[in-house]
């Protein structure tokens, strides 16, 4: 799986591209180093690598995030202006819980250049065609949201009631100021398709433990940015009780409630049910199974199936930023060394 991504090659960012690990946090060491795709969208033929964009809707001449275009949702404004110019409505545009961001997503490709070649050209179509809106893009993790409406992205998302109820109370409005940021997530199949389910749930395991045991380096190379320990807050306080109840944290098991979001690998199967408050692994959504670092992304059970075929990893620990070619260097780095790691631990027999 190693020999698939080669950044410096893919991405021809020679200079751009950070400084390799140091031992103590290389390819084969876990030492001291947040929403969802709808399965409907679940590419399950193809094998590659897909970027998940989020991006704030901001006035150009203020940078200060637009809530509202002509009384109309900002990314129901822009929703709607593609489809009138494109006579159709693109899947690859997608709402944010918050009407001042949305999501653009790249279909499967087969290289980490041609994602961010794709993701770039998307976004550089887009700005131009809402200018006349008013509006651009900008992809950054925080942005000031003083003063900014705090408004529902799509009456018709799932998220549309969540921002209604959190609307009601201080704190529920402050929990959507605080958690309105933007990141970039990088998907990877391939690599993948020659192992079985099984081999891929221990791969898949070492992967959480890999980027668990390295939080603080990946916090260092984010910048320190607060947007993970804000995300760590929110999943822990929504999911802390279907944990608690399952078992799986507390008492004898000697596991803090982090464990929620950054889990060590172990029991994993069990870590997906209780994300998903179910007890039969055909009943798990991975849309649930929300990890800070990384999900890795499950195919619908079949009825002849033992356990869930992963699909492919992704990467949620990057904020935004506006250099999106050196920002997909850095998450390509942490997987080649994240992959080695596992793919050595299977080997060894480590799970």
């Amino acid at each position: 799986m190693h020999s698939n991504v080669n950044s410096t090659e893919n991405l021809n960012v020679d200079s751009a591209m950070p400084a390799t690990m140091s031992s103590k946090a290389g390819s084969k060491v876990a030492g001291n180093l947040h929403l969802d795709l709808n399965l409907n969208n679940l590419d399950l033929e193809n094998v590659g690598y897909g970027i998940e964009q989020e991006c704030w809707i901001v006035n150009p001449a203020t940078g200060k995030p637009v809530a509202e275009i002509n009384g109309v949702s900002s990314y129901l404004a822009i929703s709607q202006l593609m489809s009138d110019l494109d006579g159709f409505k693109d899947p690859e545009i997608s709402a944010e819980l918050l009407s001042c961001q949305l999501e653009l997503k790249t279909p499967v490709l087969g290289s980490p250049k041609e994602a961010i070649e794709y993701i770039k050209d998307k976004m550089a179509y887009i700005n131009d065609r809402i200018k006349c809106l008013g509006v651009q893009f900008e992809t950054v993790g925080h942005k000031n949201m003083g003063g900014v409406p705090l408004l529902a992205a799509d009456p018709n998302a799932a998220s549309y009631d969540r921002v209604q109820e959190w609307s009601k109370t201080p704190e529920g409005v402050e929990l959507l100021r605080s958690t309105a940021i933007c990141s970039t997530q990088l998907c990877v199949s391939a690599g993948l398709e020659s192992y079985s389910p099984e081999q891929k749930l221990k791969i898949l395991s070492s992967c959480y433990k890999y980027l668990s045991d390295n939080y603080l380096y990946l916090q260092q190379i984010n910048n320190n940015s607060p947007r993970l320990e804000i995300v760590d807050h929110l999943i822990i306080t929504v999911k802390k009780d279907n944990f608690s109840k399952a078992g799986l944290i507390g008492g004898s098991t000697g596991r803090d409630e982090t464990w929620i979001t950054r889990p060590d690998g172990s029991n994993l199967l069990d870590w997906y049910m209780a994300h998903s408050g179910v007890l039969e692994l055909d009943k798990i959504n991975d849309k649930d199974a929300h990890g800070l670092l990384v999900k890795g992304k499950l195919a619908p059970m079949q009825a002849t199936d033992k356990i869930p075929d992963l699909v492919c990893i992704e990467h949620r620990w990057p904020d935004a930023k506006p250099n999106l070619t050196d920002s997909l260097a850095k998450i390509l780095e942490v997987h080649e060394n994240m992959i080695d790691f596992s793919l050595s631990s299977l080997l060894d027999n480590v799970w």
